[in-house]
């Protein structure tokens, strides 16, 4: 299947909607108000949730074979609509590196969409927000799709070396490749209570 029709059925669907697009052209973890003419993954995450409807983040082609690292746990925490992070045209991928100490890379809160295709996560270790130790790479409270991801060496102490989906998530992953994850239990991920993971 095209990726085109995995991002429709995951949430987002880019020609069937009207997106907002923001373009991440820097690999370095800034944050800036505003912008301005360099746009970072935290700041293109920011400027969407400032941004009424759907969004989508794409990133420049010079980022092809980049790696991102970040200097903290991005918090996708978006009201206004649902989000794509689609790196998937970038022909040497993209790697979203947590960071220097036990970092987690993402949290996506409860009642939030995230769409993420084309993503390599490497590298968390759990730390972030209000859970520590769960989600080596992830923890997602609300509907998460990931697309042709791949996650490698996360781990927790706690649940899920790479994913944690909590009670009040629900999971998605399609073409996902885990590797070398480790956890206190849920190696790969962690399904918790009333979650929903396929």
């Amino acid at each position: 299947m095209k990726l085109r029709a995995l991002l429709s059925s995951c949430l987002l669907s880019t020609t069937a909607i009207q997106a907002a697009t923001f373009t991440v052209n820097i690999a370095t973890d800034e944050f800036h108000t505003p912008s301005g003419s360099t746009r970072s993954l935290r700041e293109a995450l920011r400027d969407a949730a400032a941004t009424p409807g759907d969004d989508l983040i794409v990133f420049a082609p010079a980022l092809s074979g980049a790696t991102l690292v970040l200097g903290g746990e991005l918090d996708f925490n978006d009201a206004t609509g649902r989000v794509a992070i689609d790196a998937s045209s970038l022909r040497d991928g993209l790697v979203l590196d947590a960071g220097p100490a036990s970092n987690r890379a993402l949290t996506v809160q409860a009642g939030r969409r995230l769409t993420v295709a084309g993503l390599a996560f490497r590298g968390g270790g759990g730390t972030g927000g209000a859970v520590v130790g769960a989600g080596g790479a992830v923890d997602n409270l609300g509907s998460l799709a990931l697309v042709n991801c791949s996650f490698t060496s996360n781990t927790a102490t706690g649940a899920g070396g790479a994913i944690r989906n909590a009670a009040t998530g629900s999971l998605d992953a399609r073409g996902c490749a885990f590797s070398g994850n480790e956890a206190g239990f849920g190696g790969a991920v962690a399904n918790f209570d009333f979650g929903t993971a396929s």
